[in-house]
């Protein structure tokens, strides 16, 4: 092969490639999806607007499972401890009355102008909030 069909040959993959990761996925960013009672959220957890998910708590709290500060010791569930502990579950579900008002939460945090979606919608049409 010549040199210049190899360059060309380089630079179509590259530009393919391109094309096909600018697809991306479908589904909207884990930030930007609804919280809800259904879905599993992960120790530790980050949702802008909300807080950090403490699994074994079933439920939100502004800082990570086991945060540090030296005057108090190690936050968990609410409450701080003397020492760090591993927690007892990776994952969980919210309890529901947590996961709406961390969803409230979530929406009233949201910066100006951000879309909310649901489900299916159209790009032909202006999305307002």
């Amino acid at each position: 092969m010549r040199r210049s069909a190899s360059i060309h040959l380089a630079l179509m993959t590259t530009a393919t490639m391109a094309a096909w990761t600018g697809c991306g996925r479908s589904r909207p960013a884990a930030d930007t999806q609804p919280i809800t009672a259904e879905n599993t959220y992960t120790n530790n957890q980050y949702t802008p607007g909300v807080g950090y998910y403490h699994a074994p708590f079933r439920t939100w709290f502004p800082v990570p499972y086991n945060h540090f500060d030296p005057s108090r010791g190690y936050f968990r569930g609410g409450q701080w401890g003397p020492a760090a502990e591993a927690p007892p579950v990776a994952a969980s579900k919210p309890d529901p009355v947590s996961a709406q008002a961390a969803e409230a939460q979530r929406r009233a945090n949201a910066p100006a102008g951000t879309p909310r979606r649901s489900g299916f919608g159209s790009s032909s049409r202006p999305v307002w909030s």
